[in-house]
């Protein structure tokens, strides 16, 4: 597949964005509550309340707020206000355009997940804590353990086992592998179209060449009667379809 004049564009546009957000700051700030029923204020020093924010919401912020600010300025549910520091805990991560979004999903799922172990977690053993923190599953956690460590699956299913519970995730990402192709020109990306064009110039054809494509990781977590793990499989394959 070659490249059409649209999706050329559409990279050097991707290209220029990038580079625009790597020189001006490539960081982006996001906050979640932590305070259950906390106000959100009309302003920065008035006791006007506009509404109140339940624990665990999550939101980006339009800039990182100032470190020394009793109030944090942050939009909820579309209105916009004031609400206390302790209310929130602020962090960033990598601006989403130059990783698709991975580097936020990974700061989001770790906020929350400390958020949910401090609430919960108190008498869980130091091993578990361990585990659910480094995103592993462990034999003998409790369901609750489980959605805090991978949160909540695609689906649930019962197993042959009597009283038995089958829980699945599936993720997608891109990652690095080594395919054969036979033409500069080939298509061995994306469907989008962001991998398609020449790739090296110097290099001869056919040959191997290191190209990121889809792929889909499956989990799946079995639980007993008790409602405790019992078995965990990880399983991964291209989206073919999609490359």
């Amino acid at each position: 597949m070659t490249v059409t004049p649209s999706s050329a564009a559409a990279g050097r546009f991707a290209l220029a964005l990038a580079a625009l957000l790597l020189t001006s700051g490539c960081r982006s700030a996001h906050y979640v509550v932590v305070e259950d029923d906390a106000p959100l204020y009309a302003d920065a020093q008035g006791d006007e309340v506009v509404t109140r924010l339940r624990r665990h919401r999550h939101a980006p912020l339009d800039a990182r707020p100032d470190a020394a600010a009793d109030r944090v300025p942050l939009t909820y549910d579309g209105q916009a206000g004031w609400v206390e520091r302790r209310a929130v805990r602020v962090f960033d991560y990598l601006h989403p355009l130059l990783d698709d979004g991975a580097d936020k999903a990974r700061a989001v799922r770790r906020e929350l997940r400390e958020l949910q172990l401090a609430e919960l977690g108190g008498e869980w053993s130091t091993n578990d804590v361990a585990a659910i923190r480094s995103e592993r599953v462990l034999a003998g956690m409790t369901r609750t353990q489980v959605e805090v460590a991978w949160g909540w699956p695609v689906s649930v299913e019962a197993t042959g086992a009597p009283g038995g519970e089958r829980w699945v995730y599936r993720d997608s990402r891109v990652t690095a592998v080594r395919r054969w192709v036979d033409s500069p020109w080939t298509h061995v990306g994306a469907a989008d179209g962001a991998f398609a064009g020449r790739h090296d110039d110097a290099r001869n054809y056919p040959a191997w060449v290191t190209v990121r494509v889809p792929v889909t990781i499956e989990r799946v977590v079995e639980f007993d009667e008790a409602g405790k793990v019992v078995r965990v499989q990880v399983r991964r394959y291209l989206d073919e379809g999609s490359s």
